[in-house]
């Protein structure tokens, strides 16, 4: 099976589940809100309360669809991937229509208003219907970009053998999903393959 075709099939399973929990809002709010910005899924703080980037319904979200993505297998660089590849596929289906997680009081929810992180709810400025906007689509690309680009001066970016350094690099200058075709192209599509080369 293809890195692609697993990660088409996995997705199916992931977003179903979120749909069908009890912490649903949770998990939405987690991924509209999306990790800080200079951390991403892999590296930022998983606990949540106060004083921290997440609530606790957020965090508890965070650990539950975490710890499915290792579950089927995604860790390591894989595990990045597929957490952003999720929470494009939530953004894409609307999911956060659903009521966000701060109090509402008596507030519409086609005209609620943003409160708490101006991440979250319809009118922050980071709301947007047109998740497939081309500007918000080369943000992403940009954000993948600089953070490869850091990685690749911290230790562990320099503690990595050629084929990740070289992976990183593609990462580094085109972003994560060239970055995924590049490491399946290596691996001559072969999706085993790809993770013993590259990890």
């Amino acid at each position: 099976m293809s890195m692609q075709a697993k990660a088409d099939k996995d997705l199916i399973t992931i977003v179903d589940k979120i749909n069908n929990h009890e912490n649903k809002q949770g998990i939405i709010s987690m991924f509209i809100k999306g990790p800080p910005e200079d951390e991403g899924f892999i590296w930022c703080e998983k606990e949540g309360g106060p004083g921290c980037w997440w609530n606790k319904e957020e965090a508890d979200g965070l650990k539950f669809v975490g710890d499915l993505v290792l579950d089927l297998g995604w860790d390591s660089s894989g595990y990045g991937f597929m957490m952003r590849f999720v929470q494009r596929e939530i953004k894409k289906q609307q999911l956060r229509r659903s009521p966000p997680m701060f109090k509402q009081d008596d507030v519409d929810d086609d005209e609620c208003k943003y409160a708490g992180d101006p991440r979250t709810g319809k009118g922050s400025p980071f709301y947007t219907n047109d998740v497939d906007n081309p500007e918000e689509e080369d943000e992403r690309v940009d954000n993948e970009k600089n953070f490869a680009t850091r990685y690749q001066e911290t230790k562990f970016g320099k503690a990595m053998d050629d084929n990740n350094k070289k992976a990183l690099d593609v990462m580094a200058n085109k972003g994560g999903d060239e970055a995924a075709k590049y490491m399946m192209n290596m691996a001559g599509g072969d999706y085993s393959r790809m993770r013993s080369m590259y990890g």
